[in-house]
């Protein structure tokens, strides 16, 4: 790995760090505004969300638009060398101010995904060396916090719908001695390396991992 790839590593981990914490019980639903403005052949509208109108020109009289505005149900998120997309309603904090972009998604069920961009492909050896600093910086932020009685398990490569996922997962248990899962995904394409970072409780699983896979499955290249 260059000396470039792993400072940047480095500094993008102190940050995963800062941020580890049990999934959170109560996450923000991330509602989204109800007024929008809709151009029709140059002329704006202002237009209520979930409802079926019919709008009036008043620059072409007697010509009306009959519409619908809905908010889809996937909603995408590019990054700077791939996009995903995840299931609305759900609390999407994004960073942009940095050269490696990150998305941090709060979903309704109470797990949370932290999804950044790392840039450029990485050979099999920085792969393994970057994913084994997101195993090392993860422990130590679960050490600090007092989790109790951490395990970790490897997982070798696997397919997703643009991309090969190669990680770790770890469990633990909380200060109420509830059971955590960690799963920690380095992310690579033909173009790109990005992370991904999963957390949830273990009575939560059965639901969360489909959802999770769909937006694993969903990463794709931006050409």
């Amino acid at each position: 790995m260059s000396r470039s790839i792993t400072l940047t590593l480095l500094v993008l981990l102190s940050a995963v760090a800062a941020s580890q914490c049990p999934a959170a019980e109560n996450p923000g639903s991330g509602d989204p505004p109800m007024t929008y403005e809709l151009m029709i052949n140059g002329e704006s509208f202002l237009v209520e969300a979930d409802r079926q109108v019919k709008l009036e020109s008043q620059e072409k009289p007697g010509v009306t638009y009959e519409i619908a505005l809905r908010i889809a149900l996937e909603q995408r998120v590019s990054l700077n060398t791939f996009r995903f997309e995840y299931d609305w309603p759900a609390k999407v904090d994004l960073d942009r101010r940095k050269a490696h972009p990150t998305a941090r998604i709060q979903h309704e069920l109470g797990f949370t995904m932290l999804i950044t961009d790392l840039g450029q492909a990485l050979d099999d050896e920085s792969q393994a060396r970057a994913l084994k600093l997101l195993q090392e910086s993860t422990l130590e932020g679960y050490q600090k916090a007092g989790m109790e009685q951490s395990t970790v398990a490897e997982f070798p490569g696997r397919e997703f719908g643009g991309s090969v996922g190669r990680g770790v997962m770890i469990r633990y248990l909380d200060g109420q001695r509830l059971g955590h899962t960690c799963l920690i995904y380095l992310m690579t394409g033909s173009t790109f390396t990005g992370y991904c970072v999963i957390e949830y409780f273990d009575a939560d699983e059965a639901n969360v991992i489909p959802r999770a896979k769909k937006t694993l499955d969903s990463i794709r290249a931006i050409r």
